[in-house]
């Protein structure tokens, strides 16, 4: 068996690390805008919050532990208008 080679800055688990302490860092200074969108709200290209989560999406179901589906979401930092959108609908 071949001996893995010690972590580095640039394996996988350092740079989680780094974007959760950015996403920590972001929360606690405001809220800030990932990007800017359309905001039907606003009527305007506005700067947004976006995020994805893993969401039931039947929690009275007997299996609603196996229907979890990532959703992206869409948060408006003008107006606080939030756009969700499932990620694996064909």
């Amino acid at each position: 068996m071949k001996a893995k080679p010690p972590r580095t800055p640039d394996d996988g688990n350092a740079r989680n690390e780094k974007e959760n302490a950015n996403a920590a860092r972001s929360e606690s200074e405001g809220e800030q805008a990932d990007r800017t969108e359309e905001c039907s709200t606003c009527a305007a290209e506005t700067p947004h919050r976006v995020t994805i989560e893993i969401r039931t999406e039947n929690e009275q179901a007997k299996h609603s532990s196996f229907s979890r589906e990532p959703y992206r979401v869409s948060i408006c930092v003008e107006c606080g208008e939030e756009t969700v959108r499932r990620m694996n609908d064909a």
